[in-house]
């Protein structure tokens, strides 16, 4: 998926938030924001939002699931991955 179509899904969550007054849709705005940055940043081979979260399934030893995970909790154990990365490599 492109940057441009990213951007236009986030618009299109964001429309359907201010008509539905619906306020989870706000979590996949969020979600739709960090995989767009990971995008922006995915210049050199970084990870997508999916392979970020299959090696966090990895490290937790058990699935994610996305439809049930926070923004915040899916961002925590991001935090988390990359404080132990380090660690396990010295």
């Amino acid at each position: 998926m492109s940057i441009l179509q990213k951007q236009g899904e986030i618009a299109k969550l964001k429309i359907k938030k201010m008509r539905t007054g619906d306020r989870s849709i706000e979590t996949f705005i969020d979600l739709a924001n960090y995989e767009l940055e990971m995008l922006k940043s995915n210049t050199s081979g970084e990870q997508d939002f999916y392979e970020s979260k299959v090696t966090l399934e990895k490290i937790c030893g058990h699935q994610i699931n996305i439809m049930l995970t926070t923004v915040t909790e899916y961002y925590s154990l991001i935090r988390l991955m990359e404080k132990q990365k380090p660690a396990s490599n010295g």
